[in-house]
């Protein structure tokens, strides 16, 4: 995640992706998911947690008592966003594919792309990085970095204005759902769409059975 293109861009404009990642791993952190709320409830669809709700609750009721009027000021803004208000849904023609993330719903994974393809975001990248939470595998992990760059570097020879400089948004959009969501896709279709618990044994082997287990190092 760290090598990644989205963990770059991220991280040089300042923004809270690569923290509510961290705020999903280390439930002490969770009161932030409110700070950016598209973001913060796909991470809680990946993990729901009545704490998590409790403490961003709370941290709501705290701004209301600094800025009672922060929301009237913030809705307007969220409105005349052209891109954050528009779900990756929208981004590209193919993009409705994303939706077959609903046949793996008991799953993280599953939950959390669907979530990320209904949900508005900015499409250049950054909001993205919690598509690295998907992979189960180092592979898979490694494997959705250097798409994500193999990504970054088609955008830069086919979309990127050289002569001005100027970066429009949206034009990323259609290279991260082909580099970044679908290749997510792939993943959460491989596995079976059963939570971490339901794969769980629901009784111990025998105890012949138990040492033969141990033996063999699972």
């Amino acid at each position: 995640m760290l090598l990644s293109w989205p963990f770059l861009v991220a991280a040089g404009n300042g923004q809270w992706a690569p923290i509510l990642v961290a705020a999903a791993l280390l439930p002490g952190l969770q009161w932030l998911y409110p700070v950016k709320p598209q973001l913060g409830l796909a991470l809680w669809l990946w993990r729901p947690s009545w704490r998590a709700l409790a403490l961003s609750a709370l941290l709501i009721a705290l701004s209301l008592l600094v800025r009672p009027a922060w929301p009237l000021h913030w809705w307007p803004i969220a409105r005349t966003s052209s891109y954050v208000k528009s779900p990756v849904l929208s981004f590209a023609w193919f993009a409705p594919v994303l939706l077959l993330a609903a046949l793996r719903w008991r799953t993280p994974e599953g939950r959390l792309l669907l979530a990320m393809a209904i949900l508005p975001q900015t499409p250049f990248a950054y909001d993205q990085l919690v598509l690295w939470l998907i992979p189960r595998t180092h592979r898979e992990a490694l494997n959705l970095t250097w798409l994500s760059w193999a990504g970054f570097g088609a955008w830069l020879l086919i979309k990127f204005d050289w002569h001005t400089g100027i970066v429009r948004l949206t034009t990323w959009a259609p290279y991260v759902i082909a580099f970044l969501f679908l290749p997510c896709l792939v993943m959460v279709l491989r596995h079976p769409n059963i939570s971490p618990g339901d794969a769980w044994p629901r009784s111990l082997p025998e105890t012949s059975d138990a040492q033969s287990l141990g033996k063999n190092g699972v």
